[in-house]
């Protein structure tokens, strides 16, 4: 309790440091300056750690102490300021149209029911759920745990090149709380921000181009009805964390003011070290900002994008070149080891390969999360799909990296949901009419609509060219439907319809049967009878490894291995790491590349070994492809002892030897 308490404190701290700063703009919109408080917290937490990381300084009294010091510098520029204050009296002014927008219509009253009992039932989820995401357990809290345990954000060496080579701005957001509690349970307390986030800039971007307020709420609760919009907001994903901050550079952008460019370009240069895909999305926001500017200046249409552009240079820098600079000094290059970068990319853009990944991308919008789907869908989905591939004259392998989704996705997880109904029913007609066919022929508010309608067809246009196709892939659409999420204003119409009568009972059913029936973390039991509330932490963390195949590994050692014991885990990249550094905080925890220990012949440097199955499958600098190497176990020195097997026929047996002597 008292390292939440801590924890607290430095977030009341930085709250209170940029609200400081945040006045002292004298903001006239009160949504912009949550939009500005938002960007100067997150970017102080950034230097912040950066810079305790220099002096290897990550725990609870460096960062109190930075906090500290950044609140004193904050409180003095505003005392010589004038010490000026917030109006708050516009929160007054939205909370009665608002009000008023739902007594005139009904059905928004109706869906704004179902989008309170949804963002509750998320919040829950953050707090009480555990992290169960593979993706999170094997490098995103496992990289936080190793940098409170090297108190410094710099490499080390690994057996999971993601924990190293990714950007690091949404695992400092992680970092933060574990700092001081050393535990996950807030972890998903960033996705969930970003995805209030997202509905402040929506509604500032809309009634920015003066939308009705009833328009704009029909746009926010169709947005957040999508039924992978609700699972990720109580996840450790960080889609809705990047689309965050990219729709927030994109809304103060088409505002054109000074400050708003300056803003705009430190949310793009803090995305740039969120998550890889954002390269992604570049092309598609340089053209959208070019096509902003030309209508907005004409002939001077470079004088924003010359702020913006001196701007984001040094605030990229500044906090999102951290990690590509150690990946270029330890691997020589900014986005890290060659292998694993050459795997995921295409290996030449062709037709074939552009085509045959672009129907599958189109083919993802077809998404019935959370309904029952007979055979006869699932038959014609891969008819039409199998159709289209032979009328191009393509091989249905083309493009293919790793899983393809070869049905209908029904399943409410994060890892497979989309857009549900609502994606091929309204989504993909309004992008395509506005945002594709319109765009460039529509009146000014149209025109920025459709603008953000295009981003998401560039985006696809983009990774189908580089990208080769696996389904975790998909997520990355999430992000793009975060930054044309204004198309969906122009679905709404006042008249009591049937098509509005049926978008909104499709929204409804999503608000309530997705946000409970949640794969990774069920309130209501799953057919298997898992349910957050009658399944232990372990069993819900460690579903994917089927039933947890390492806890009892786990458990020996939590028994039999005292605080600050060394311990080196020979795992491969896709284990699950997180789980022995969140089990004892103490404990030094070393992940080890079985061939470099045999080398160095250090085994004595550990009190246990944790060896995950007969082989380690891992990238490895200057090779070509990933590496897979059978452990030999005779290697293994006399005084270490096999004391514990847990062998499963799914999953490989993990081996724990214990140290008996020196």
């Amino acid at each position: 309790m008292f390292e939440f308490i801590l924890f607290l404190t430095s977030f009341f701290i930085v709250l209170a440091s940029s609200y400081l700063l945040t006045s002292v703009l004298r903001v006239k919109s009160f949504l912009n300056s949550i939009i500005f408080l938002a960007l100067i917290s997150v970017s102080q937490l950034i230097i912040s750690v950066e810079i305790l990381s220099l002096v290897k300084l990550i725990n609870k009294t460096g960062l109190l102490g930075v906090n500290f010091i950044i609140l004193i510098v904050s409180w003095l520029i505003w005392s010589w300021n004038g010490r000026p204050k917030q109006d708050f009296e516009e929160i007054k002014n939205i909370k009665i149209k608002i009000w008023q927008a739902l007594i005139r219509d009904k059905i928004l009253l109706i869906l704004s029911c179902g989008f309170i009992f949804s963002s509750l039932i998320n919040l829950f989820l953050l707090v009480s759920a555990p992290t169960c995401l593979g993706d999170c357990l094997a490098y995103h809290l496992a990289r936080v745990g190793v940098w409170i345990q090297n108190q410094t954000l710099i490499h080390y060496e690994t057996t999971c090149v993601r924990q190293v080579i990714f950007p690091i701005n949404s695992d400092i957001l992680l970092l933060w709380p574990m700092i001081f509690t050393k535990k996950d349970y807030l972890a998903g307390f960033s996705q969930y921000f970003a995805y209030w986030g997202n509905l402040v800039v929506l509604f500032a971007l809309l009634t920015h181009l003066k939308l009705s307020i009833r328009r704009v709420l029909w746009t926010l609760f169709i947005f957040a009805s999508l039924p992978v919009v609700i699972l990720q907001s109580s996840s450790t994903q960080n889609d809705l964390v990047l689309g965050f901050f990219l729709f927030s550079s994109l809304y103060l952008f088409i505002k054109q003011e000074n400050k708003t460019l300056i803003f705009s370009a430190i949310a793009l240069s803090i995305a740039l070290g969120i998550k890889s895909s954002v390269f992604f999305f570049l092309p598609a926001i340089g053209l959208v900002y070019l096509l902003i500017s030309i209508k907005n200046k004409g002939r001077y249409f470079y004088k924003p994008l010359l702020i913006y552009v001196s701007i984001l240079i040094p605030a990229f820098i500044i906090l999102s070149s951290f990690s590509y600079v150690l990946n270029y000094v330890n691997f020589g290059n900014p986005m890290g080891i060659q292998s694993y970068v050459q795997e995921h990319a295409q290996n030449s853009v062709t037709y074939k390969f552009f085509v045959a990944n672009l129907i599958r991308y189109l083919f993802s919008f077809i998404d019935l999360t959370g309904f029952e789907v007979t055979h006869n869908l699932n038959f014609i989905f891969l008819f039409l799909k199998a159709a289209l591939f032979s009328f191009f004259g393509i091989k249905e392998e083309y493009g293919v990296i790793g899983t393809e989704l070869i049905t209908i996705n029904t399943l409410p997880s994060e890892m497979f949901a989309l857009f549900g109904i609502i994606g091929f029913l309204v989504f993909l007609p309004l992008i395509f009419r506005y945002g594709l066919i319109r765009v460039l022929h529509s009146k000014n508010r149209t025109f920025i609509i459709g603008l953000t309608g295009l981003i998401t067809v560039i985006f696809l246009l983009t990774i189908s060219a580089l990208l080769g196709y696996k389904v975790w892939n998909l997520r990355y659409l999430v992000t793009a439907i975060v930054l044309s999420s204004p198309i969906f204003a122009l679905s709404y119409t006042r008249k009591r319809n049937l098509f509005k009568i049926l978008i909104c009972l499709i929204a409804l059913f999503s608000y309530f049967k997705v946000s409970t029936c949640n794969y990774l973390r069920p309130i209501i039991p799953t057919q298997e009878g898992r349910s957050i509330f009658t399944s232990s932490k372990n069993e819900l963390k460690c579903f994917f490894d089927n039933g947890a195949q390492f806890c009892p590994a786990l458990s020996y050692i939590k028994l039999n291995a005292p605080d600050n014991t060394k311990i080196g885990i020979i795992f491969s990249e896709y284990d699950l790491y997180y789980p022995f550094f969140e089990e004892n905080p103490t404990w030094r925890i070393s992940q080890l590349n079985y061939q470099d220990l045999i080398r160095r012949k250090n085994f004595n440097a550990y009190d246990f070994l944790v060896i995950s199955g007969k082989e380690q499958s891992i990238y490895e600098y200057n090779k070509e492809k990933m590496s897979i190497k059978s452990i030999d176990f005779s290697k293994i020195p006399d005084n270490f002892e096999l004391v514990n097997l847990n062998y499963s026929q799914k999953k490989p047996a993990y081996y724990v030897y214990k140290k008996v002597h020196d």
